[in-house]
């Protein structure tokens, strides 16, 4: 991210042309300072030229603490090679953007970071040095941890629970759906009874993501990888009305459902279930 203002000076007398470069370069100031980002530059040294207020607030140190200061000031010695690396290609006038890595602060915190780094080059095409914009990364890693935390104690709930629980991408059957439901409207519903090529079909796009232990137990299930392998293995010619129903309810929008039907085991022997399909309004990413 850089900020760029062009003015067109060309109707202006160069005698006006002093005050007006002065009121522009006041507000490209106003606009660095206002930057929520740090905003550090540096001399082909390595030495930091400027820095924002913005750089303060990130890192603890005062602007006149770190003027003239070499940027390995910032780096974790673990990371100083690394960092040598990015100064050697921006040497070569490459930018680098959306870079993720840590640095210091004053205090001694590691914090992480995303960095896009851009050449700053004269007009003839001389590298003068370069600029940097940097964004805290703390609060996004602090929500990917917490996100985490929230799967990891989801999928334990889901592991040790007393019911089978199936985890399936419905996706390609509501993409199906969605192509039936203008073509047939409020027929679909004797559309799909007249035509078990399309439930068998539609039973096929269901793709199972995950089941529980308890599932495998009652399926008399040997791995996970047997059931898998699609809900045919588990369907009978019993439970097809029931996933005709769970399809026209999915069809109208429906996110929550629940009917009785039968499921068979591997080894051929059916079992009556209850089963309740819930489908969240956003799904994750």
């Amino acid at each position: 991210m850089h900020f760029c203002q062009v003015e067109d000076v060309s109707a202006t007398p160069c005698m006006d042309r002093g005050a007006g470069g002065d009121e522009s370069a006041a507000e490209l100031a106003a606009l660095v300072a206002a930057l929520p980002d740090a905003l550090i530059s540096a001399m082909p040294s390595g030495r930091i030229r400027s820095w924002n207020p913005a750089a303060e607030r990130m890192f603890g140190y005062r602007a006149e603490e770190v003027i003239g200061q070499p940027l390995a000031l910032l780096m974790l010695d673990e990371l100083r090679a690394e960092g040598r690396e990015i100064l050697a290609r921006m040497l070569d006038g490459e930018q680098v953007a959306e870079y993720e890595t840590e640095r210091l602060t004053k205090d001694g915190r590691r914090i992480p970071v995303r960095i896009d780094l851009a050449p700053i080059l004269s007009s003839g095409g001389a590298l003068l040095g370069s600029s940097g914009i940097v964004h805290d990364l703390s609060g996004v890693r602090q929500a990917r941890r917490k996100a985490r935390l929230r799967t990891a104690s989801f999928r334990s709930i889901i592991e040790a629970a007393p019911v089978a629980i199936w985890e399936e991408d419905l996706t390609n059957l509501k993409a199906a759906l969605d192509r039936l439901v203008p073509i047939h409207g409020p027929a679909l519903a004797s559309h799909l009874e007249n035509h078990p090529e399309v439930l068998r079909e539609l039973i096929e796009s269901v793709r199972i993501l995950d089941v529980n232990p308890r599932a495998l137990r009652m399926h008399g299930a040997g791995s996970k990888e047997e059931l898998l392998a699609g809900l045919d293995r588990v369907y009978l010619p019993e439970t097809i009305p029931s996933f005709r129903e769970n399809c026209l309810a999915l069809a109208r929008g429906e996110t929550l459902f629940e009917n009785e039907t039968v499921y068979g085991r591997l080894d051929g022997e059916a079992i009556e279930v209850r089963v309740i399909c819930n489908i969240p309004g956003n799904p994750p990413d």
